[in-house]
């Protein structure tokens, strides 16, 4: 039978490591520093795991474009939250997002292994879960024995739906994560994200938070970042230049 390493199953841990340093550290660093930090480690361990391979999937090279769109992704990160930036931030905190970031690049090359070898997105999709699960059900344990049980939870049902989105969002991650290579599909799913947050903006507005240009801003270099990465550049250009000597 095929087999895969053992830490290849804790990938879920970075899931959890994820949310539990996004609940902590972003009362303290704000979202927006800890959105810049995320990135920027998601896009430095995808594009080393890329360079290098992971398991069956083959390294991609480190070409121009490829760097050019993840730094470009930096960029419309930054400029998208560049408003929102708190003048009381504790700057050193930023190092919880970053790895946080690096454990995300991982966590999706893992999954889309497990996927491989097992022959099953749901297997894999519900380890990571397993896996993530337990990661925040120990933090849990401590915080509870240290911090008094709530009083009250939220009372809107659309709050716990996020469990379900998250699952169909690693679902889909180890399907596509094979075809596209981990820093592509990092960049797919952060352009994504930044423009759902301007669609959110734009129809369903937050009473008291206005639209935000800076951010529409962002969500279009995040794009442009997904296009100069994807896009063989070196590629059509020799092919266009082949269509022209040929037509000479």
């Amino acid at each position: 039978p095929r087999r895969i390493p053992w830490w290849y199953a804790v990938g879920g841990a970075a899931g959890g490591f994820f949310v539990l340093s996004q609940s902590s550290v972003v009362p303290m660093l704000g979202v927006a520093l800890f959105t810049v930090g995320v990135v920027a480690g998601q896009l430095t361990s995808s594009t080393l795991i890329d360079r290098r391979g992971f398991g069956t999937m083959r390294p991609r090279a480190l070409t121009p474009s490829r760097v050019i769109g993840g730094l470009l992704a930096v960029v419309g990160v930054g400029v998208a939250v560049s408003g929102d930036v708190s003048p009381t931030a504790q700057w050193w905190l930023v190092l919880a997002p970053i790895a946080a970031g690096l454990g995300v690049g991982f966590q999706q090359a893992a999954n889309g292994q497990i996927r491989a070898v097992g022959e099953s997105w749901l297997a894999a999709t519900f380890g990571n879960f397993v896996v993530g699960t337990t990661v925040l059900a120990l933090a849990l344990l401590v915080h509870l024995l240290t911090t008094p049980w709530p009083d009250a939870f939220p009372a809107s049902p659309l709050l716990y739906l996020g469990g379900g989105v998250g699952g169909l969002f690693i679902a889909i991650q180890v399907v596509v994560v094979r075809v596209t290579g981990v820093l592509v599909m990092g960049l797919a799913i952060l352009s994504g994200q930044l423009a759902a947050a301007v669609l959110f903006d734009l129809v369903l507005p937050v009473p008291g938070h206005s639209f935000a240009i800076m951010a529409a801003i962002g969500a279009g270099i995040t794009l442009v970042a997904v296009a100069v990465a994807v896009v063989p550049w070196g590629r059509l250009r020799r092919g266009g230049l082949g269509e022209l000597h040929s037509s000479e």
